[in-house]
């Protein structure tokens, strides 16, 4: 299967020279062996249109727009830069304490979400900037942290609680609030997130623009503050985007468990569900656009679409219209103990 691309200087060129020659979209995407509507964002938001409303398009002017919007774009991304005090705070940890990033990351995401940004994220703040009074504060004295943004990373955070350490109850399936998380690739580095319900197969899905372990943390609070009282566990795959679980474990107040690896029918719920979003979300396919609106009305169909496993109920009507609080224990309380159930 073809990984998607975006378009290049070469194509633009083409797309330039056919298009003068009042070629159509379709013509146009089919020489390129692109989808049509690739083709048509490139066009239409790469080129211009004259006095009279007519579409332009000359392949050097669409090569300046798309990499202006490139450089706009990760200078929007540079969270540290563009906020001066979250700058000053990690100056302060780094030259004053000889806090690693590592520490400062974790403790950000305690005690202040609003200003959540990831160790990797500080790291190259430190050696983009080139400041020596920063690397002479770190550990590695200058030496630069090696990372990957690669699939095959593996998680370096607190350790994990096997799926073999969940309570029996969990395996059961006869409570509300046990959830099964994973993320489904769309195109690039964009990404799914999703979370069923062990009993009632409903689904809480995110539309991600990366696969990140900060946006997962960051789409699972955005979750839970929505829907207080419906998280009691879960359990992921070993995915490097779940690194932050011990992050996410304090904020909801729940015990995270993980599968085994390469054992996917351990959160078979969720593969099946996955499964249901790709007739939606097809693989290979090409999106422009997408937005969360998209994802969540999908997400509706499915939650109201009724199952066979559950007497031909829907996902809503077993988990929203019977949710009882007192009933199912889901109800937010003071825990004694971190992983208490």
């Amino acid at each position: 299967m073809k990984k998607y691309t975006q378009i290049n200087s070469e194509e633009r060129a083409v797309i330039a020279h056919l298009w003068r020659n009042n070629k159509s979209i379709n013509h146009i995407a089919k020489q390129l062996k692109r989808s049509w509507n690739t083709v048509e964002y490139e066009i239409m938001n790469n080129g211009h249109k004259d006095k009279f409303g007519i579409n332009i398009y000359y392949a050097e002017k669409a090569q300046k727009v798309h990499n202006k919007r490139r450089k706009d774009s990760r200078f929007k991304q540079r969270k540290i830069e563009n906020n001066f005090e979250l700058e000053k705070i990690i100056r302060l940890k780094i030259v004053d304490k000889q806090y690693s990033p590592e520490v400062i990351a974790g403790e950000l995401a305690l005690y202040n979400s609003k200003t959540l940004v990831s160790h990797v994220t500080i790291y190259k703040y430190i050696y983009d900037s080139n400041d020596k009074e920063l690397t002479s504060n770190l550990r590695r004295q200058g030496k630069k942290y090696i990372y990957s943004n690669g699939s095959k990373n593996v998680s370096v955070t607190a350790p994990k609680l096997n799926i073999s350490e969940r309570p029996k109850v969990i395996g059961e399936k006869t409570r509300l609030g046990d959830f099964e998380g994973d993320t489904v690739i769309l195109q690039g580095t964009e990404r799914l997130y999703t979370l069923v319900d062990r009993k009632s197969k409903y689904l809480f899905v995110e539309y991600m623009i990366n696969g990140k372990a900060e946006t997962v943390y960051e789409k699972t609070l955005k979750i839970f503050n929505e829907n207080k009282y419906v998280f009691t566990s879960i359990t992921y795959d070993n995915g490097v985007e779940f690194s932050y679980h011990d992050l996410i474990s304090i904020e909801i107040h729940a015990p995270i468990y993980f599968a085994n690896p390469y054992h996917s029918w351990e959160r078979g719920i969720n593969e099946n569900t996955n499964g249901l979003l790709r007739q939606y979300f097809p693989k290979g396919a090409t999106y422009v656009n997408i937005s969360n609106d998209d994802v969540q009305r999908v997400a509706d169909l499915l939650n109201h679409r009724p199952r066979k496993t559950l007497n031909f109920l829907s996902p809503y009507q077993v988990f929203v219209l019977k949710l009882d609080p007192k009933k199912d224990g889901l109800k937010l309380r003071k825990r004694t103990h971190r992983f208490g159930l």
